[in-house]
């Protein structure tokens, strides 16, 4: 287990004192995990250098826990703000939002302006009708600018942040972890009008992983029930699933299948499938789709789904991870693959030598 401690070193109101003070109160807990230093200091403009400042701090007295931050802009001096972490977190919460219209303050959001509590994020596309939530269906069919929230903004932000590490040499001193959404739909919340599902909030979380992302912390406590029991059930499947993430050797092929992400982690004896479809219909995929042949597939983890011959169904938003024996199907090379790879390469991205993958709640005392 292991917990977190909130220093907001980026503000105005955290003296050197008090991040002293809660560093050496904390640092020698057990079951410490991270130091969060900086709860998105880009979205209310933090001085650039803060992060950095409270990071050179947090390792004069703690050199061995990692110090991470979360960024709300997809792009607002990353460089600067990122500079002060070891792990780099993105919140991209589109549950119950209006990516198109701020709420808030009644104005549109575009990339220059407006406030939507999902920065530059777009709307499912027009037409895409399978990406409709129920709570939506009076949208359908869907037109242009619906300000439907679309998951494949969760990729598209944890695959830009790895591609800006890598040029600008971050690649092995520092890595992504995820924040899903864990909240929505209390009182004069005007940004966020439910919040997600168990199953939706499973898709957000293993869209990061298929991505790159090597962690999660989820926002905020309290939080529905089901929701904290799809991460207790994901948590358990860690010990199966990491040695895939944390192995060198091992080579991550990324799939898209009709409205399903797939990410395929092919080690020498065995692999690990983790799919989870962005559509609110059931899907179907074949083992082909994903150059596997299937044979000895266990399932670890499912949020709806079921194995059939020749693949796998997939609920509503439902999620499964198999693990199966390797296949020479698997060797193959990538151009004779009948499904349509999004990335060929696995990322590796490290956080000053500390692996792990944790599956937490913020707020919430321990890693469930």
């Amino acid at each position: 287990m292991g917990c977190t401690s909130c220093t907001t070193c980026a503000t105005p109101t955290r003296t050197q004192a008090n991040v002293t003070e809660q560093v050496n109160s904390f640092k020698s807990w057990p079951n410490l995990l991270v130091w969060y230093t900086g709860d998105e200091p880009d979205g209310s403009s933090d001085p650039l250098n803060a992060t950095s400042v409270a990071y050179d701090l947090i390792y004069n007295l703690d050199g061995y826990h990692p110090v991470s931050l979360v960024l709300n802009c997809q792009d607002y001096y990353f460089t600067s703000y990122a500079a002060g972490a070891d792990i780099i977190m993105q919140d991209v919460y589109i549950i119950g939002a209006n990516v198109n219209a701020s709420l808030m303050f009644n104005t549109p959001c575009t990339s220059t302006y407006g406030d939507c509590g999902c920065d530059n994020c777009s709307p499912i596309p027009a037409g895409l009708n399978d990406a409709v939530p129920p709570s939506n269906a009076s949208s359908i069919p869907v037109p242009a600018n619906s300000g439907i929230g679309s998951f494949t903004d969760v990729t598209e932000r944890v695959t830009s942040y790895l591609n800006r590490m890598q040029v600008v040499g971050w690649e092995r001193t520092k890595s992504v972890w995820s924040v899903p959404q864990a909240f929505g739909g209390v009182a004069g919340d005007h940004y966020w009008l439910r919040a997600p599902t168990g199953q939706e909030w499973a898709v957000i979380t293993l869209l990061g992983i298929n991505h790159g992302s090597l962690g999660a912390i989820s926002w905020t406590d309290p939080s529905p029930a089901d929701v904290k029991g799809n991460a207790s059930a994901f948590a358990l499947t860690l010990p199966r699933i990491t040695p895939f993430l944390f192995n060198a050797s091992v080579v991550r092929t990324n799939y898209i299948v009709g409205g399903v992400d797939i990410a395929v982690w092919s080690a020498t004896n065995q692999t690990l499938v983790m799919a989870t479809s962005m559509y609110y219909v059931s899907q179907t995929v074949s083992w082909t789709d994903v150059n596997v042949d299937g044979s000895g597939a266990v399932s670890i983890y499912s949020t709806g789904s079921a194995i059939t011959s020749s693949g796998f169904t997939i609920d509503s938003v439902g999620s499964v991870v198999f693990v199966l024996p390797t296949s020479n199907l698997a060797s193959t090379s990538s151009s004779s693959r009948p499904g349509t790879p999004s990335s060929s390469a696995a990322r590796r991205m490290f956080a000053g030598g500390y692996l792990t993958m944790a599956i937490m709640l913020l707020s919430w005392p321990f890693v469930l």
